[in-house]
């Protein structure tokens, strides 16, 4: 049977996994790799694809806030972005993020708007 990812079964074999109190834990890289800067790519791609959204903060226009927020688009996923200080260097990354058609977030009523735009109103009780 074809597996369905591209990704082939000697890596799959090779990736760590840690099972604790009902949580799934799957490390890319043994511990000693893990705080190497060339990992966040990678690590930013995992989390974006995971996440149901990406909130950007604050992000200068080279950083791993916008390496996450195009995986999040590639992905699929609606990305959020903070208006900042056109003045500040921190802030150029969100504001261009708005400018190309995130969505912008004033205060926490804005994201949850737009989430339930997005994901659909919560789930009552059942």
């Amino acid at each position: 049977r074809r597996r369905a990812s591209s990704v082939p079964r000697t890596i799959w074999r090779s990736i760590p996994i840690r099972w604790s109190s009902g949580s799934l834990l799957i490390l890319a890289y043994t511990a000693v790799l893990i705080m190497s800067i060339l990992r966040f790519p990678p690590r930013n791609r995992i989390i974006s694809g995971m996440a149901h959204a990406v909130v950007v903060v604050e992000a200068a226009v080279k950083g791993g806030a916008l390496i996450t927020a195009n995986y999040a688009l590639v992905h699929g996923r609606p990305v959020f972005a903070v208006p900042g200080d056109v003045r500040r260097a921190s802030s150029e990354g969100c504001n261009l993020l708005i400018r190309d058609g995130a969505h912008p977030v004033l205060g926490p009523d804005d994201l949850v708007e737009e989430l339930s735009l997005v994901l659909g109103p919560p789930a009552g009780p059942a």
